[in-house]
């Protein structure tokens, strides 16, 4: 649990997996994926993704990608359609 400001308690659960949990888990109130490995291709990346959009709910993807994949998961969204937005980028040293 956390506390907001104002002392409201939420509940927040958190559930770390590899690629076996991309396919066939079914847990619901996923509400976001976060990928610390950028999908190889688009068929996993949907597989990942889809732990949110589970009979037609929303959910955000949030890919931690490097400077040298942002083409890969541009790439990516184009394939499937998607729109992407940059959301921080560190800057070179």
């Amino acid at each position: 649990s956390l506390s907001s400001a104002n002392d409201t308690t939420v509940k927040l659960r958190i559930m770390l997996s590899t690629d076996l949990a991309a396919r066939g888990l079914d847990i619901v109130d996923i509400s976001h994926v976060v990928q610390f490995d950028l999908a190889p291709d688009a068929d996993t990346y949907v597989h990942r993704a889809g732990r949110t959009g589970r009979f037609g709910a929303q959910g955000q993807v949030v890919s931690i990608i490097t400077p040298e994949q942002e083409f890969v998961l541009q790439r990516l969204a184009n394939k499937l359609f998607l729109d992407i937005d940059c959301i921080a980028r560190q800057k070179r040293k």
